[in-house]
């Protein structure tokens, strides 16, 4: 597929727990990459494991002393506040499916056509990985047309509805994989010295700009992907209004997500036990955490 253009994780750490990513262009520029950092191991997995299913919504009413002016004023500023956190899914989204992107275009095609790797190791490490970029290419397109004909009525539900099964194949079978995945990426590195040049050598060119461009970075970013989306689902939900009619098909949506959350934690037990570090990664959010999503 080729990138999307329009506007942008916790992405990466081969060896933490998991927070989320947000992303752009085939050729990701470091002009539309976020600049973050995944966080500490502790806090991610925090991160990973809160639901969103009982976020509380945002009220439509003000305080009985409002007046209606000030009433109206509220309602737009969290209708303004639900319309930016929409915004981010998009971005985050699209950053991610151009992470995948450069991933297939950077790495697994040229590995396959140098044939320094046998096509056994190939699939083993890049595992899925087409899958995963053929469904996020799917909705960071969906994401998009909602986002650019936003309304007050507008949801983001019906976006991730369709794809829920996909979402679920291609992220449980890649989280699934992924530690296996990982040593042997390692093993490769330190056993094949024209294997491991290779790597240094995408490193190195400009169409790689990420604040992490290994490839171990890289390949985590899959991993990191539905615990984003269950950060934003919650923030999304706490200013959407009970009774807009995206509040019950946004829980519904984050319930089904939060099913592959225990499957995240497990395939990366290997990584949190044995890299208790903090590593920068492409396209990653702020603190998603501690992000203040008022708008002004």
């Amino acid at each position: 597929m080729e990138p999307t253009d329009a506007a942008g994780d916790v992405v990466a750490e081969p060896n933490t727990a998991v927070q989320a990513g947000a992303d752009t262009d085939t050729t990701v520029n470091k002009d539309t990459a976020p600049e973050t950092q995944v966080q500490s191991v502790a806090s991610d997995r925090a991160d990973a494991n809160t639901s969103t299913d009982t976020a509380p919504a945002a009220q439509s009413g003000a305080d009985t002393d409002a007046t209606p002016n000030e009433e109206e004023e509220q309602r737009k500023k969290r209708a303004a506040t639900r319309r930016k956190i929409a915004e981010e899914m998009f971005s985050s989204e699209n950053v991610h499916h151009n992470t995948m992107l450069l991933v297939l275009n950077e790495y697994l095609l040229p590995l396959r056509d140098a044939d320094l790797l046998p096509e056994k190791k190939l699939k083993v490490i890049f595992q899925n990985v087409e899958e995963v970029e053929q469904v996020s290419g799917c909705l960071c397109a969906a994401l998009g047309e909602c986002t650019k004909s936003w309304s007050d009525d507008s949801g983001v539900a019906d976006c991730f509805t369709p794809l829920l099964q996909q979402l679920a194949s291609a992220y449980t079978s890649y989280m699934e994989n992924y530690d296996k995945a990982i040593r042997l990426m390692i093993s490769c590195k330190e056993d094949k010295d024209k294997f491991a040049q290779f790597l240094e050598e995408v490193k190195r060119r400009p169409a790689v700009d990420f604040q992490a461009r290994d490839l171990e970075s890289l390949l985590v970013t899959p991993i990191q992907r539905v615990p984003r989306y269950l950060l934003l689902l919650r923030e999304y939900l706490k200013f959407t209004d009970s009774s807009h009619p995206d509040y019950a098909k946004s829980q519904e949506v984050s319930k089904n997500l939060k099913k592959m959350t225990s499957t995240v934690n497990a395939s990366i037990r290997y990584v949190t036990c044995s890299r208790l570090r903090t590593i920068q990664v492409p396209g990653s959010p702020a603190n998603t955490r501690k992000r203040n999503w008022t708008a002004n």
